[in-house]
């Protein structure tokens, strides 16, 4: 692989990685998204 393909390959990483975050996370307690559901409830039940 040279360099610009592996530069592709991690921008396309990263832009899944944003609309996965983004997206809804199917939460029942008003979550907007996976990440604030993250950092709330799962964060929450590692500490």
């Amino acid at each position: 692989m040279t360099k610009k393909d592996t530069q592709l390959l991690w921008g396309l990483f990263a832009v899944g990685a944003t609309l996965c975050l983004m997206s809804s996370p199917r939460c029942n307690r008003g979550c907007k998204t996976l990440l604030a559901h993250l950092l709330t409830h799962e964060l929450e039940g590692l500490i």
